[in-house]
């Protein structure tokens, strides 16, 4: 049976360093990981399809970061506001990249693997993660 990290259920847990997802997950819901601030690794598996709108956002460790191929969503503002982010790759089957995906990572240096399908990326999100 699949299962989902839902609504909000690790906002704010300032004791998660690391986390590392069972393989029968399939969904990061809204907020799950919101304001984790000393999250550092968080290893999300090749079953996951969906990442939730700000999912990640405040996770002000959050250094580096890789999405896998299952991943065919990453909802507005899902790492936003994650300073210490510097690579970001996304998989080839996420079409789009949302609004403020990257907003406020001021530390991100690349982002990439930005594959020939994606339709839309929003300018918003890497010109305020350069000039941040």
């Amino acid at each position: 049976m699949p299962l989902d990290i839902r609504n909000g259920v690790f906002a704010q847990c300032i004791s998660l360093v690391n986390f590392k997802f069972t393989k029968e997950l399939h969904h990061i819901e809204i907020c799950a990981f919101k304001h984790c601030s000393p999250l550092v690794n968080l290893t999300i598996p090749d079953f996951v399809a969906h990442i939730g709108d700000p999912a990640c956002d405040s996770c002000s460790s959050l250094a580096n970061l890789t999405i896998p191929h299952s991943v065919t969503h990453i909802g507005n503002c899902a790492f936003m506001r994650c300073g210490s982010l510097t690579n970001l790759t996304t998989p080839k089957s996420a079409t789009p990249i949302r609004d403020y995906t990257s907003d406020g990572c001021k530390s991100l240096m690349s982002l990439k693997n930005i594959p020939d399908s994606v339709a839309h990326i929003e300018i918003l999100p890497l010109l305020v993660a350069a000039l941040w």
